[in-house]
């Protein structure tokens, strides 16, 4: 009898802690999922204000302080989760290189170095493309069980 109670507490016990993994895991899924959302709305305002125009300084220097911001808010989130770790370190990586893209459409524009600014201008549009797979991945990893 005795080696039955203790069989089901080791059990329940085992049973306690995979909930707990699940819970530490949804934990930390809230964590970068509210560090990406809360980033979306600064992101789409400075990105709103580019014209298009490679010209528009201000615009693309909010644009690369935003991403920067950003990437130092995602930095700072601590996960225990390896593959939300590898995620977080994604995006950092994202929005890193898109606040460098910005910048260099800055001085593409200064030296008027089209080349330069072409490239740089699809640097910026690859933020959004990666950003999305990104999103996706976090979502898809987050709600499976």
């Amino acid at each position: 009898m005795t080696g039955d109670v203790l069989s089901l507490a080791a059990a329940a016990l085992v049973a306690c802690f995979g909930l707990t993994a699940c819970n530490k895991k949804a934990e930390q899924c809230d964590k970068i999922i509210g560090v990406i959302n809360d980033n979306g709305k600064p992101i789409r305002a400075a990105s709103a204000k580019l014209t298009g125009a490679a010209d528009d300084v201000k615009a693309y220097e909010e644009v690369a302080s935003v991403l920067d911001a950003a990437a130092d808010k995602m930095s700072k989130v601590e996960l225990r989760d390896e593959k939300l770790r590898e995620y977080a370190k994604e995006y950092v990586d994202m929005a890193h290189s898109g606040a460098q893209a910005a910048r260099d459409v800055v001085e593409a524009q200064k030296k008027n170095d089209m080349a330069a600014l072409t490239k740089a201008m699809a640097d910026i549009g690859k933020v959004e493309t990666t950003e999305a797979g990104l999103v996706a991945k976090v979502n898809g990893y987050c709600t499976a069980k």
